[in-house]
Parts: structure tokens; C-alpha cells; sequence
């Protein structure tokens, strides 16, 4: 079992999906009614069902299919949706297509998910890839979130330790960037699940971890920028987290909302 199928069902302790963000990316994309959104990389997708509950209608891939799993489950948990229920796929969001999907209206993109991709012309033609699954008439709009990199690498690298409970199950989950000479990002994580009794305590040989390493290429606003204006996108918003706060130099994350 990999990382991230071991994070899968504690994803939302880890990660959880705050109602701030969640107006934030509802008052982006405007007026929901017949308005059809894709989440690129949803993890458990708590973002989508957020939306959906709104009347947005909703298509989240991911990668990873123990996180659709989760999606899928948490979906089914909910009896009634004002519009259509979202709709969760195992597919590679470069290799996203409206034949499978159906089109869109808007794209998002959290979770630092494109620096995965590692390379600015695998990440330009994705966008561009997204771009021509969207509906030919009314608005577009395209919502990416990456972590602000050199305000991290100022710092050091060291991101804040993530952590919570589940049942018995106290999570700990902690990430650290190191630049290469490459100029990319060496992203190490590792994932702490530690079974405790009533009291508290460690239960004998209940602790399990997991680490990874991936590598990763820290995408600037410029970067961005000149990806999205190339797609025609001009009217571009800048933030510094995903509640719509300004962007700083020490903001911890680097948003842009672009419409056409």
C-alpha cells in the first residue's frame, strides 16, 4: 500500500474541507443553475459535494481510485442534491476528455496538484486540454491553487505538521520541500497512524508509517500567468490562499481565478 492509499480514508481529518473555501469557489464561478464544473485531482472530493450541494453539477477525477472510493461513498451518504449528483472517475486529468465527461463550464484545480506534473509543457498542454472540454457558449473560468514556493524555500521548506484524530486513530502527517539543483522540488512526506487506547496511550505495535518522495516543479505566477493568458485568459485575480485573501509575499499558497 502506497502513501496515499493509506492517507485515502483519513484524507478528510487531514485535509478538511472548510465552508470558507467552499464560498469562495461557489462566488468565483457565479450563478450555479445548469452551470457543469470539473475538480481536476478531487482527493475524497469534499470540495465538489460542497458545490453540489449548492446546484452546481459536478465531475471530480482523481488518480488515485481509493480516493474516488471515498468520493463515491461519502456521495452516496447524502440522500438528495439540489441539482444533478456529482459524478466521481479514476482518470488522469491530463488525460481528461468531454467524449467520456461530458463538457464544462469552469475548472479547478487545489491541492497543489499541477507541479506534479513536473514539466511546463506537460502542465500547458493539460490546461489546454481542460480549455477545449468547455462548453462553447457563456463564461470560462479556471480556478489553480499551488503552493507558493518561494515563500516556502525562504522559509526553509518546512511545512506545518498536519494532524487529527479518526476513532482510535490519531493521524500525523508531515511535509517538507528541499530545492534541487535541477531547479525542481524534492517533496517529502510521511504519514504517522498510531491506534490508541481509551486512554489515550499507544496500543503495543499500533503505530504504522508511510513515507514518499516525489519530485515536483514550483510554478510561479508568472509561470501561470503566461500559461492561462496564451489560452486567451485575460481577466486574471490573484490571491494568497483559497478564502479569497490578498496575495503577499507571506502567503502561504498562490491562487488565480482567470475568466473569459
Amino acid at each position: 500500500m502506497n502513501l496515499y492509499d493509506a492517507l485515502s480514508p483519513y484524507y478528510d481529518v487531514v485535509f478538511p474541507v472548510k465552508r470558507p473555501v467552499v464560498d469562495f469557489l461557489a462566488n468565483q464561478f457565479g450563478h450555479p443553475e445548469g452551470k457543469v464544473l470539473l475538480d481536476a485531482a478531487c482527493g475524497t472530493g469534499g470540495h465538489a459535494l460542497g458545490l453540489a450541494e449548492r446546484n452546481f453539477s459536478l465531475v471530480g477525477i482523481d488518480l488515485h481510485p481509493h480516493m474516488i472510493e471515498q468520493a463515491r461513498y461519502k456521495a452516496a451518504q447524502i440522500k438528495t442534491f439540489p441539482g444533478k449528483r456529482p459524478r466521481f472517475e479514476v482518470m488522469d486529468m491530463e488525460a481528461i476528455h468531454p467524449d467520456r465527461l461530458g463538457r464544462w463550464d469552469g475548472v479547478y484545480c487545489v491541492g497543489n496538484s499541477l507541479p506534479h506534473l513536473l514539466e511546463v509543457e506537460r502542465i500547458r498542454a493539460t490546461l489546454q486540454t481542460w480549455e477545449r472540454g468547455m462548453n462553447e457558449h457563456g463564461d470560462h473560468r479556471i480556478i489553480i491553487q499551488v503552493v507558493h514556493f518561494a515563500k516556502v524555500l525562504r522559509e526553509g521548506g518546512q511545512l506545518p505538521t498536519l494532524e487529527g484524530k479518526a476513532g482510535e486513530a490519531h493521524i500525523r502527517f508531515e511535509r517538507r520541500y528541499e530545492p534541487e539543483p535541477s531547479g525542481t522540488i524534492r517533496f517529502l512526506t510521511n504519514l504517522s497512524i498510531e491506534q490508541q487506547k481509551a486512554d489515550g496511550t499507544a496500543a503495543e505495535d499500533a503505530v504504522q508509517n508511510w513515507t514518499a518522495e516525489t519530485r515536483l516543479l514550483p510554478l510561479s505566477p508568472d509561470d501561470l500567468e503566461t500559461m492561462l493568458t496564451s489560452l486567451g485568459y485575460r481577466n486574471l485575480q490573484w490571491y494568497g490562499d483559497l478564502t479569497g485573501k490578498p496575495l503577499t509575499e507571506s502567503s502561504p499558497a498562490v491562487v488565480v481565478s482567470a475568466g473569459k
